[in-house]
């Protein structure tokens, strides 16, 4: 063979065609494998590289096939395959380009043998050594595919089958902190659930709860598992804005955590020393949040080092939601079970009040219905309480309806009670007779203040408004029986003191008849004034006041005369006044020296022998002020507010005598400045004594 033989025969090796044209085949390749197959895979360098490398290898089995030696193919197939597994080529796409691979090179080669001119045979027995050598290589390639595909497959299983039983223990774990918390009931027991499962579900060692005060100022711990005694003590109750895990959570409205002690203890270094802190490594705060509301927070504690991966975090997120409904679900029923317990309580103090009262009380609508009512006020209509419910006041007392009525549409107009009202009239309890009742009537509302309906309060007075009436025709019997007598008396009285007066002007009637008979004068006086004083009351009680004539009348002249009678009759005792200012005006002289000399005498028996009585006139302008003052023992403080009543003493014996009359002298006083249109009125103290003081307008009114 020539040496021009042998260099035409190496020149159509296919195997160093490969080898010449590995550029070209590569470049035609990948133009048509992109067009053909899927395009971003063919922008990967690393595949390309792995092709030319696969080029090479194919180029040195086909070389080694020409000896008959069976080619060595190492790894390279393999990692072909694994190349295009890891860009996700599917099977088919692989076989599609390796055959897009095999024709490229064929029909370049094709072409190169018919340009150098090489005979049939040799053509086929090199595409022949080719196709048998590419073929095993594919086979490798596609062998190695497979068992790499089936391996990640087998791992994504086994990933997916991993993840599978994460959740399922989440979700078991979250199912169990669910049927834990749907038989928690108060607040507290959801708190304690909360945190028993939340540490189980999490594989903490240890968890808190902290719940903020209504004011959001505190943090108080509601439960807590897992720490001693020591670690917990001065915890029950800490600010708000405490430097901590709680704090932040509750700032943010998310996780806060630290997988390390390390990464805790840069954000909290003064907590180094914490008991707690010292014992773990990793730690976790779950806000608990409910509709926009924070309620506190849940802090979780562990003993080793902890990645939070994502589905964790989310776990955790989920558990702290739950958490939390469950624990204003808890709160709510707690309130509600607070709200139940106030209204039974205040349901019992009605019922007893109702079933106790004496008095009749009863409900209604805003449409005027009976709504409640107890037996007394059933018992006071004639009417059984089931026989009222639902009824208006109309229906059930229709003698009454018209004033009732009348009462309950003022009310629920101006929303104000009406009290102490008297109402007469009769009901089937009592058909035909008159009865009295004095009501009062409150509107009804609810805790908004909108007005629910009407409540009454009612009692019978018909026994007293009788004893009333009884009482009022006794004393007018009494009072016109007194003005008769008295009446009656002043005739025989007179014809005594006109003949007692003759008798003592008589001469000849010896000296101890003559002071029997000026005993007898003296106490017919003494029982001409008892009977002027009960026709004063007299007319005070029946005849529409004492009647008074005004006329001008010079207050001092008038005052100095009656002190000086009071001087003549009292002997030794001392009486002082003083006038100040422009004293006249028009009053009835004769009823002004009436009350000074009551005043004054009262003044004179209830102050001490050597005490003065002092009197002092001032000028008030259109009226003048009379003051009689004595120093004597007050007059006691329970009496001073009936001291004006009728029959009434300031005291059985302040200055160590009896005083005389009959208990009429302050009323009838009282009623003659009152005929005025003035008033009397008394002050009377240890220290100070006691004073009357008389206000008279100086013009009748």
């Amino acid at each position: 063979m020539t040496r021009r033989d042998l260099e035409t025969q190496g020149r159509t090796r296919l195997c160093d065609f490969v080898r010449e044209n590995q550029a070209r085949i590569l470049a035609e390749w990948e133009q048509e494998a992109r067009a053909q197959t899927c395009p971003q895979c063919h922008s990967q360098p690393g595949l390309l590289e792995h092709v030319s490398e696969l080029l090479a290898l194919v180029s040195n089995a086909v070389e080694a096939a020409h000896p008959g030696e069976h080619p060595a193919w190492e790894e390279m197939p393999e990692t072909h395959a694994l190349e295009r597994l890891e860009l996700g080529y599917e099977l088919e796409e692989v076989a599609r380009a390796n055959a897009l691979l095999r024709e490229c090179i064929l029909r370049l080669y094709e072409a190169h043998t018919e340009r150098v001119g090489v005979e049939a045979l040799t053509v086929l027995r090199e595409v022949r050594r080719f196709n048998q050598t590419f073929d095993e290589a594919v086979s490798l390639t596609m062998c190695g595919y497979a068992r790499m595909r089936e391996q990640q497959v087998r791992r994504e299983s086994e990933r997916m089958l991993e993840r599978l039983r994460l959740q399922e223990s989440r979700t078991a774990r979250l199912q169990e902190v669910t049927a834990a918390l749907s038989r928690a009931l108060t607040a507290d027991a959801v708190a304690q659930v909360v945190v028993e499962k939340a540490v189980r579900a999490l594989e903490a060692t240890g968890g808190s709860m902290g719940l903020l005060s209504e004011d959001g100022q505190h943090f108080e711990m509601r439960a807590a598992t897992g720490y001693s005694r020591e670690m917990l003590h001065g915890w029950e109750r800490f600010p708000a804005d405490s430097p901590m895990m709680f704090r932040e959570a509750v700032r943010t409205g998310g996780l806060v955590l630290h997988e390390t002690k390390e990464s805790f203890l840069a954000d909290y270094p003064q907590w180094a020393e914490d008991p707690a802190v010292k014992s773990h490594n990793a730690f976790a705060t779950l806000p608990l949040l409910v509709e926009g509301r924070t309620l506190g927070a849940l802090g979780l504690t562990f003993r080793e080092r902890r990645s939070f991966s994502k589905e964790e975090r989310d776990f955790m997120l989920v558990l702290a939601g739950q958490c939390a409904q469950a624990l204003e679900r808890g709160r709510l029923y707690d309130a509600e079970q607070q709200a139940r317990a106030e209204s039974q309580l205040a349901l019992a103090r009605l019922n007893l009040l109702m079933d106790t009262a004496p008095v009749g009380l009863g409900f209604w609508d805003k449409e005027m219905r009976y709504v409640r009512l107890n037996e007394r006020l059933a018992e006071m209509n004639g009417v059984s309480v089931a026989a009222h419910l639902g009824r208006s006041v109309r229906e059930v007392l229709p003698e009454l309806a018209d004033t009732i009525e009348s009462f309950f549409r003022e009310i629920l107009r101006t929303g104000r009670a009406l009290v102490d009202l008297e109402v007469k009239g009769e009901t089937p309890a009592a058909p035909g007779i008159q009865r009295y009742w004095l009501v009062s009537y409150y509107p009804t509302r609810d805790v908004d203040g909108t007005l629910l309906g009407l409540a009454g309060v009612v009692l019978e007075i018909t026994d007293r408004k009788r004893a009333e009436e009884e009482l009022r025709r006794a004393a007018e019997f009494r009072e016109r029986l007194l003005g008769i007598v008295s009446h009656d008396l002043r005739n025989p009285l007179n014809a005594i003191l006109l003949s007692s007066n003759a008798l003592i002007r008589s001469e000849g009637i010896p000296e101890p008849q003559m002071k029997s008979v000026r005993r007898i004068i003296t106490s017919a006086e003494r029982m001409a004034r008892m009977i002027a004083d009960l026709l004063d009351f007299t007319r005070g009680r029946l005849g529409g006041g004492i009647p008074v004539a005004p006329r001008p009348v010079n207050l001092r002249l008038l005052c100095r005369q009656v002190l000086e009678e009071l001087e003549a009759g009292n002997p030794g005792r001392l009486l002082r006044m003083e006038a100040q200012g422009n004293l006249q005006g028009e009053w009835d002289p004769d009823r002004l020296s009436q009350v000074l000399g009551n005043l004054g005498g009262n003044a004179l028996a209830y102050s001490f022998e050597d005490a003065s009585v002092d009197v002092v006139l001032h000028d008030e302008g259109e009226a003048v002020l009379i003051e009689v003052h004595n120093q004597g023992r007050p007059i006691p403080e329970e009496l001073l507010p009936r001291i004006f009543e009728p029959f009434r003493r300031a005291t059985e014996d302040s200055a160590g005598q009896h005083a005389s009359g009959l208990g009429l002298g302050l009323y009838i006083s009282r009623q003659i400045v009152q005929s005025h249109g003035g008033t009397l009125d008394v002050r009377s103290s240890k220290e100070e004594g006691t004073t009357f003081i008389v206000r008279l307008p100086r013009q009748p009114r």
